[in-house]
């Protein structure tokens, strides 16, 4: 290859660099779909290494109309992926990454319901797992396998009776 991308992501005291080499044929939209995960996922990854060295959250909580863009946006990014042909587990991945990242980096992994606290990775990523599902209904229900679709139904039902199981 002659060409190459540097992506470069920096934070106050260390630098990763990714090179990403151009292809000259994106093949199919898989493909570069592919490359472009790659390159979110190097993002989030650095992202993830920082947090985990200890370095103090002193970042204050995503507010409730954060959390609706952010949400609003992976759902959008997660239809356009099932509309391109992506599968669902994939197009979840796409879309919530973005989503994740804004709220690793600018908020230090704090949600408005976290009250004040850093939720955990796991704890994290399912619930913007959740939420972009559940905002993808709105938009393209019809892209949602119907597995997803009663699993999110029982799940609210589960909540409107009070309990969660």
């Amino acid at each position: 290859m002659t060409n190459s991308w540097l992506v470069q992501f920096e934070t106050v005291a260390t630098v990763s660099t990714c090179h990403i080499h151009a292809v000259r044929s994106f093949g199919t939209v898989g493909d570069m779909f592919s490359k472009i995960f790659l390159a979110v996922a190097t993002n989030l990854a650095f992202a993830t290494s920082v947090l985990a060295q200890g370095q103090p959250a002193q970042k204050r909580a995503a507010t409730p109309e954060e959390m609706n863009t952010y949400t609003v946006i992976s759902a959008v990014t997660l239809c356009q992926a099932r509309k391109l042909g992506v599968d669902f587990e994939k197009s979840l991945t796409i879309g919530a990454t973005g989503f994740y990242s804004a709220v690793a980096q600018k908020h230090g992994m704090k949600v408005p319901e976290s009250r004040g606290k850093a939720l955990n990775e796991q704890a994290l990523s399912n619930g913007i797992a959740l939420m972009t599902t559940a905002a993808a209904m709105e938009f393209c229900k019809e892209n949602i396998p119907q597995e997803t679709q009663d699993r999110l139904k029982a799940a609210s039902d589960q909540l409107k009776k009070g309990g969660a199981n």
